[in-house]
This record gives C-alpha cells, structure tokens and sequence, in this order.
C-alpha cells in the first residue's frame, strides 16, 4: 500500500511483476464463479478492489476504526462476520 502511493521504480516494479499477474489470476477466477452462478456478474478488477480494499482498510487501520466505533476490527469475530457479509454481498441474488 505504502509503495503504491508514489510512482516510482519500485511501484512500478510491484505493479508490472506481482499486481498485474494476480489480477489477471482474479480475473480468471472471478468470471468462472460468475459464469457458475455462484456470484453477481460484477467487472473482476472492481470486483478485487472492493474486497481487498475493504479489507485492508479494517486491518491496516484498525486502531482508527477502534476510536471511531469501539470495536477491534482485527477480532476473529469481527473478521468472520465481516468475510460473511462480503460472501453475502457477491453471492447472487436467489429469486423466489
């Protein structure tokens, strides 16, 4: 995250050697869940930064988010109710 804040050599490197390959591989694994019904068909790069985003604003910042609501985001029960909600929110809606 601190890398990705400046372009330089190093966020280059980041981007070009390690991001780029594991976006491609969510890309891939995103369209085949999509494709299964499994969840919505949402752009598979939105799709990543949504879920990573989210996930580490909660942990990176956790002292933050502490003060601002009194919970410990880092709690394995917070975590789990939270990757719930994410599942909820990317499985697809079941019409009755």
């Amino acid at each position: 995250m601190v890398e990705g804040v400046n372009d330089t050599w190093r966020s280059q490197f980041i981007a070009t050697r390690h991001l780029k390959l594991r976006i491609e591989e969510f890309a891939r694994f995103a369209r085949s869940c999509a494709d299964r019904g499994e969840i919505r068909d949402i752009p598979p790069i939105y799709l990543q930064n949504l879920a990573a985003g989210g996930v580490q604003l909660f942990l990176a910042l956790a002292p933050i988010w502490k003060h601002a609501i009194g919970i410990d985001t880092e709690d394995e029960t917070f975590i789990t109710d939270y990757a719930d909600t994410v599942v909820k929110l990317l499985s697809p809606v079941r019409q009755k």
